[in-house]
């Protein structure tokens, strides 16, 4: 077994494992970030505060989300994939034109 594949077991056997902690204590793990969501609020000043909350936010999503079964509980190479290059304003799809020799004509 190569290095890679080891690696690829021991993602998956971590991915597991949080997947059942968020299922079996999602709740307090939620009431964590809220605990420690409300002291940064306190200490920080007014024009950071809402940066706290929507990382709060986000990091209970997170929770919900490992806590959701899946159907394929497999790590695929595909979540990490780069996103599609956007489509330039000189493609034919986008602005309706095409860039032709015979159409300068």
């Amino acid at each position: 077994m190569g290095l890679m594949d080891q690696l690829k077991k021991v993602a998956g056997d971590v991915k597991h494992k949080a997947d059942d902690l968020a299922e079996k204590h999602g709740d307090s793990i939620k009431g964590g970030i809220d605990k420690a969501a409300g002291l940064a609020e306190k200490r920080l000043p007014r024009s950071k505060r809402k940066v706290v909350v929507g990382v709060a936010g986000k990091a209970k999503g997170l929770v919900d989300d490992l806590a959701q079964p899946e159907s394929g509980d497999q790590l695929r190479p595909t979540d990490t994939a780069a996103p599609a290059a956007p489509e330039t304003a000189t493609d034919p799809v986008v602005d309706g034109t095409t860039n032709t020799a015979s159409d300068e004509s």
